[in-house]
């Protein structure tokens, strides 16, 4: 027995040694169980990553409408009062209408349509009822008739056989019917006007020195303009000299374009005046109604 018992708890030098090598095996293993965290940690969702980083990105950066096809496309916006009968193409397309949409509302202008009203803006096909909306609070039709009509001054009530006068078509003979203008000051009228190209706009009349406020409050009542009628030029082919020379140009405005033309190439549209840095936007909205872009 004490034989048999030796004899089965005597190990070989080769089971001792497998033996030891499993024991230090179950030794390394309880000691990194101990360090390492009981589970491996969860797979990272790219998807999930992605997502959460696009909402965080949108939340903070505001986002640009794009323009649908065809003729309802969103609106650009403007922050100023406007007349639709005195716009340039330019001038519709800046406000988010297309090319054609707006050559379209030009043409019917200078065939001798007129918007009398707001709501007559809406009888263009072009014309949802989301763009009206939008347009319509800034819409001033500067229509002689409808300041008579709401003015309680005594203008406001003229001969029914006198005819509103068109500044643009005007010589100084009519010039001296209206209230307070003599020879002088329908000499500045005249002269102001050849310089300008025509009058786009009655409120123009302030920009004349030799006539007071006053006077020129009566004249909005009594004049009208025709924006038809201004001489535009060619912002491509005009010269430094005739630029210079216009009331709302000056020497380096005029360098400033010549220059451009040189560098860049010519016009394309309105929206390349903004490369014109000596040109503030107030005067850009101004200088507009004397451009052509060809």
């Amino acid at each position: 027995m004490k034989d048999w018992l030796r004899h089965f708890f005597t190990f070989s030098p080769t089971e001792q040694r497998g033996i030891l090598i499993l024991g230090f095996l179950m030794m390394a293993i309880g000691f990194y169980k101990n360090i390492l965290p009981d589970k491996p940690p969860e797979p990272i969702d790219i998807t999930v990553k992605v997502n959460q980083k696009l909402a965080a990105f949108e939340s903070e950066v505001p986002r640009f409408k794009s323009y649908q096809k065809g003729s309802q496309k969103t609106f650009a916006g403007i922050n100023r009062p406007f007349n639709p009968n005195v716009l340039s193409k330019e001038e519709w397309q800046a406000m988010g209408f297309s090319e054609k949409e707006a050559a379209s509302i030009r043409k019917f202008v200078e065939k001798g349509g007129r918007f009398r009203k707001p709501e007559d803006l809406r009888k263009l096909y072009c014309m949802s009822p989301e763009r009206y909306a939008k347009l319509e609070p800034f819409i001033k039709l500067d229509q002689l008739e409808d300041r008579w009509a709401n003015s309680s001054n005594s203008l406001s009530k003229p001969n029914q056989n006198v005819r509103p006068l068109e500044l643009n078509a005007a010589d100084s003979l009519k010039l001296l019917k209206l209230p307070g203008i003599g020879a002088y000051r329908a000499s500045a009228i005249l002269r102001y006007r050849n310089r300008l190209g025509g009058f786009w706009s009655t409120e123009q009349l302030h920009e004349i020195r030799s006539l007071p406020d006053s006077i020129v409050q009566k004249l909005k009542l009594a004049c009208w303009t025709d924006s038809l009628a201004i001489n535009r030029f060619n912002i491509n082919t005009v010269s430094f000299e005739d630029v210079q020379n216009h009331p709302y140009f000056w020497k380096g405005v005029a360098k400033s374009i010549v220059n451009y033309r040189s560098k860049h190439g010519p016009f394309r549209s309105a929206a390349d005046l903004s490369k014109i840095y000596a040109l503030s936007e107030e005067q850009r909205k101004k200088v507009i109604h004397y451009l052509r872009f060809e």
